[in-house]
């Protein structure tokens, strides 16, 4: 799954907002650059992270549930 440009655009200024303002909101992590992949059980993940708590997780997109373990393992 690739975001087009203007999604990616978006992604990064949510990503800057979050941080600037410590956000307790889930963000593409990796400066809102992150992709979304398919893992093995075919749900569609993206890495994301929480300024607010300084946590890293996978949002599962099919659900629109973060998780704590890795689901790539």
């Amino acid at each position: 799954m690739e975001y087009t440009k203007e999604q990616m655009k978006a992604a990064i200024v949510e990503y800057k907002l979050a941080a600037r303002l410590t956000a307790d909101t889930w963000v593409p992590a990796c400066g809102g650059l992150e992709i979304p992949a398919k893992s093995r059980n075919g749900s569609t993940y993206i890495y994301v992270y929480n300024h607010a708590t300084e946590q890293h997780g996978w949002l599962n997109m099919n659900t629109d549930v973060v998780e704590t373990d890795n689901p790539f393992n």
